[in-house]
């Protein structure tokens, strides 16, 4: 039903996800939430069914408002948001009458915590449980492919612009391979500050072009690497041809002005976030 991920980046974390939901027909819908308390963020990306999760996301809420300001840890928080699982397990999703089959309504989330008094986190929920990812993870039907392409990866040092890029690149190759992921895809940044972006849409169409692109440009080199009787001479066409076809792709789905329009944009809204009255 879902290819939801989240990767850290050097100043924040960045989730993703697609919009398809698939049951007697295909809908479309966002998959990414947003919780905030005082200074504390939560952000969450969707894989299974929506009206139970909307529910917990809702109890989630619930709770962490609950908790006094000087007591919004990683602990009392990731507390808060597992009774909101459990409320919901429990009550709505073990008693119901298709627990146990392929229609169970089970969910689970990819999330981004920032507690005021611990930093930034990465989580994973699994029914009612949740855990610390470290620097990336995929959720879902898409997650076996998702998991995969992530091997590119390359760390939470990486500056945004990249990490978007593995990103969408993801999104794309999961939805073209996976019939049960679809749709646009949607992202949202939780800075490091505890600040979050809106949720975009950023026009992917145009950076999965992009993407779409790379194993066209790739695969001769791929075959070349592997013919032994192939000489330096011969190779160099096909590399300039190479670095040819990628200047072409980039500049025809506009993937740098992509990044960089994003990557500025988030940026002033962080400034934003700290000047309300700024220009």
């Amino acid at each position: 039903m879902t290819i939801a991920a989240g990767f850290r980046f050097n100043t924040g974390i960045i989730l993703c996800a697609d919009t398809q939901y698939s049951g007697a027909a295909k809908t479309f819908e966002t998959k990414l939430f947003q919780i905030r308390h005082r200074a504390a963020s939560l952000v969450l990306a969707l894989s299974g069914r929506y009206v139970f999760a909307k529910r917990a996301v809702e109890r989630m809420e619930a709770n962490i408002v609950a908790i006094p300001e000087d007591h919004l840890s990683k602990g009392k928080m990731q507390d808060a948001v597992e009774a909101a699982l459990r409320f919901v397990y429990d009550n709505h999703v073990y008693t119901h009458p298709d627990w146990g089959t392929d229609d169970a309504p089970i969910f689970n989330f990819v999330i981004g915590m920032y507690s005021p008094i611990d930093g930034d986190f990465l989580l994973a929920s699994d029914e009612t449980l949740t855990a610390d990812m470290g620097d990336s993870v995929c959720l879902g039907t898409g997650a076996y492919l998702g998991d995969y392409l992530s091997r590119m990866y390359t760390g939470r040092s990486d500056e945004i612009d990249k990490v978007l890029s593995l990103a969408i690149y993801i999104l794309q190759q999961t939805k073209s391979y996976d019939q049960s992921c679809g749709g646009e895809s949607e992202f949202i940044v939780l800075w490091d500050d505890g600040g979050t972006s809106p949720i975009e849409k950023l026009g992917i169409t145009m950076g999965e072009r992009f993407s779409e692109g790379f194993p066209t440009v790739i695969q001769p080199l791929f075959y070349a690497l592997a013919d032994q009787k192939m000489t330096d001479d011969e190779l160099q066409p096909l590399l300039d041809r190479a670095v040819r076809s990628m200047k072409e792709f980039r500049q025809a789905a506009q993937l740098g002005g992509l990044v960089e329009g994003l990557r500025k944009r988030l940026a002033r809204l962080k400034r934003i976030t700290a000047s309300p009255n700024e220009p």
